[in-house]
Order: structure tokens, then C-alpha cells, then sequence
């Protein structure tokens, strides 16, 4: 495959992310009908449907380590990375948020829009709060090694060698080798967190919005998935991992989406079943956990998306309208 083709490539999933976002509102017969479906009404189809979408989304990483192999232009990902930051704002605000609100005002009255909003609260801190700990983790590491290799110089590295001879070394380049894989493994359990939330919000849009929002969910999560499987695979290298680990443990990372959906509807049909039992609070139960769970997931996804722009230390103002128009067009698609 060129380089020409990666372009292409990363282009098209793009386009078809922001196509699929603005699709007519005669698309929504015959799976989209989420507005009028009632609490917990999901087939056996949706769940096939929602995980099947969730192996082809864990493809990503697969697609991205290619593009990374093969050296795609930097401007396409540019590209990539904006509509992907903006279909997650549009996705959070104008899709994921609305449906949350309105299926808690339909559960809990008034006060339904409270209890979503605090969920989402929730998620913004929770995703924050993790942000945090691997960037402390990270720093923490990098000052170890950097620390260690300052105070050696050249003459105590020579003699520190010739001290500990050939087992010694070997040795030590294993500890450094964890030292520095330490930080990779973090990220791993970062992004296998990003994942599990990933495969959440699509089996919540396939239940609780039908086929066409649940495949246009689908899209917006594989659009911002590839920039971030690339970072993902180039964090795993510099990290320590050889190009066969980083690809394995990427793909195992992404798999992790399609275990979240499966879960998701397991618990569902749990759920389903405790409402038709005689207790209220397990009635209650069925009625709170999907609203509840995708009102989380928006949180988490304004915290990712608002990360990536604030990382974004050199971003133009053309990349901001192009972060504009990818959230503006998937927030349109949310409100039809």
C-alpha cells in the first residue's frame, strides 16, 4: 500500500463518518426508532448488530499500526484527528447527552435531568481523575530513568560494567527495559478503559436507539479511534515494546470494545428480566442503569475531546473549524 492509498484510506473513514452523521431523516425506517421505543425494548438482532460493529471498530487498531508502518502523511491525520474530536463533541452534545435527558425526564419526571446530569458529571471527573494518574505515573518514571542517567557519568558507566561483567549488564538492561515498558503498560490500561466505554455507548445506541443511530455511533467511534490507536502504537514503541507486542497488545487493547457490548446487553437482559419480577426497586433498576451509563459516557467523552484540543498546542484556526464542522454535522444528525 503508498502512501497515497494510507491517505486515502484515513480520508474515506472520515468522510464516511460525517456522511453516515448526516443522513436523512428517511433513513430512520426500519431500525431507528429510537425515539419511540420504550425502555429495555432491544432484539436479539441489536445485540448481533452492536457487537459485530464493535469487532469491526477493534479492526481500527489493526489499521492504524499499518498506517503508522507505512508513514501516512502527517496532514491527513491532522484531518483525521479534528473531525475526530469534533464528532465526539457532537456525539456527546447532540446525541448522547439529549437521549440520556429525555430518558431520564421519562423515568424520573422532573428530576430525571438532574440525576443524568450528575452521571455526567461523574464521568467527567472519573475520566479526568485517570487522566491524571497516568500522566503522574509517567512523569514519575521518566524523572527515575532520567534521574539515573544524569548522575553516571561516562567513566563510572565504563567501570560500572567492567565491575558487574556480562551478567550485570544484561541485568540492567532488563530493569531498564521494565522501567521504561512501566509507562506502556499504563497506557494499555488507559486505552483498554477508553475501549470498554467505547463498547458501551455503541451497544447503548443500538438498544436504546436503534440500528441507524447505533451504526452511526459505530462510525463516530471508529473515526476518533484510528489518530488514537496511532498515538496508542507509537507510545507502545518508544515504550520498549518490539513492532509484534505493540501490535499484539494494541489489538487485545481494542478487543476490549467488543467484551464492554457484549457485557452491556447481558446486563440489559438481566435488567429486562428483574423488571418484570414484582420488585419496584429492580423496576426502577431496569429504568436507570441505560440512561444512567450513556450519560456517563458522554462525560467521558467531552473529557477525551477537550483533552485532545488543549494538547493541541499548535493548532490552527482552519483545524478549529474543522473541529466546528465534524461536531456541528454529527450534533445535526443527533437531533433528527
Amino acid at each position: 500500500m503508498s502512501r497515497r492509498a494510507a491517505t486515502a484510506v484515513t480520508l474515506a473513514v472520515t468522510l464516511a463518518s460525517l456522511v453516515r452523521a448526516r443522513a436523512p431523516r428517511t433513513a430512520r425506517r426500519g431500525g431507528d426508532e429510537g425515539d419511540a421505543r420504550a425502555a429495555g425494548a432491544w432484539t436479539v438482532g441489536d445485540a448481533a448488530r452492536a457487537t459485530l460493529a464493535s469487532a469491526c471498530v477493534s479492526l481500527a487498531s489493526l489499521v492504524g499500526c499499518a498506517l503508522m508502518a507505512i508513514g501516512a502523511r502527517a496532514d491527513a491525520l491532522a484531518w483525521l484527528s479534528d473531525a475526530a474530536i469534533g464528532a465526539m463533541l457532537g456525539d456527546a452534545l447532540g446525541c448522547q447527552l439529549p437521549s440520556a435527558l429525555e430518558a431520564a425526564t421519562r423515568a424520573r419526571g422532573r428530576d430525571g435531568a438532574g440525576v443524568a446530569a450528575c452521571a455526567t458529571t461523574c464521568g467527567v471527573l472519573a475520566f479526568h481523575q485517570l487522566e491524571v494518574i497516568v500522566r503522574a505515573v509517567k512523569a514519575r518514571n521518566d524523572g527515575k530513568v532520567g534521574t539515573t542517567r544524569r548522575r553516571r557519568t561516562p567513566s563510572e558507566s565504563r567501570s560500572r560494567s567492567r565491575s558487574r561483567g556480562a551478567s550485570g549488564r544484561a541485568r540492567e538492561r532488563r530493569a531498564a527495559a521494565r522501567e521504561i515498558a512501566a509507562s506502556g503498560w499504563l497506557n494499555l490500561f488507559a486505552d483498554a478503559a477508553h475501549n470498554f466505554t467505547d463498547g458501551v455507548v455503541i451497544a447503548i445506541a443500538f438498544a436504546r436507539r436503534g440500528a441507524t443511530r447505533g451504526y452511526a455511533a459505530a462510525w463516530t467511534t471508529l473515526a476518533h479511534e484510528l489518530p488514537q490507536e496511532l498515538g496508542d502504537y507509537g507510545i507502545l514503541r518508544r515504550s520498549g515494546f518490539t513492532d509484534v507486542e505493540a501490535l499484539w497488545f494494541n489489538f487485545l487493547s481494542a478487543l476490549v470494545a467488543v467484551g464492554a457490548t457484549a457485557l452491556t446487553f447481558l446486563v440489559l437482559a438481566a435488567l429486562d428480566a428483574a423488571s418484570a419480577s414484582a420488585s419496584s426497586f429492580a423496576r426502577r433498576l431496569a429504568l436507570d442503569v441505560p440512561y444512567l451509563v450513556e450519560a456517563f459516557c458522554a462525560g467521558g467523552f467531552l473529557t477525551v475531546a477537550f483533552t485532545a484540543l488543549r494538547e493541541d498546542d499548535s493548532g490552527s484556526a482552519f483545524a478549529r473549524v474543522r473541529v466546528f464542522v465534524a461536531a456541528v454535522l454529527v450534533a445535526r444528525r443527533g437531533a433528527h
